[in-house]
């Protein structure tokens, strides 16, 4: 369970929509089903994304593989334009997700 903190008597409404900015800011979700984040073809693209300087992206255990939250649209269209290339090679199996 998320613990919450408890507004400051006299705090600005502005400071508690602050907060919650950086959840509204997903541009959107990958997941790749049967893969870990330890796969090694995986980890290449992370490191590549790195070096590209790519945006904040989130890597966690989805419910069906690896699943990757982005911040930029644009990152997410390479990563899933990527994904589909890998496919055709028989690598990782197509990303499911949506964009917001």
């Amino acid at each position: 369970m998320a613990k919450r903190r408890k507004d400051e008597e006299g705090s600005s409404p502005d400071a508690a929509s602050a907060k919650t900015l950086p959840n509204a800011c997903i541009a959107g979700i990958l997941e790749f089903a049967g893969h870990s984040g330890d796969d090694a073809e995986f980890m290449d693209w992370l490191t590549d994304h790195k070096a590209r300087n790519g945006g904040k992206i989130r890597v966690s255990r989805g419910a069906t593989g690896v699943r990757v939250m982005f911040v930029k649209e644009a990152d997410m269209a390479f990563w899933k334009a990527r994904a589909a290339r890998a496919t055709k090679a028989n690598s990782l199996s197509p990303p499911s997700g949506t964009g917001r």
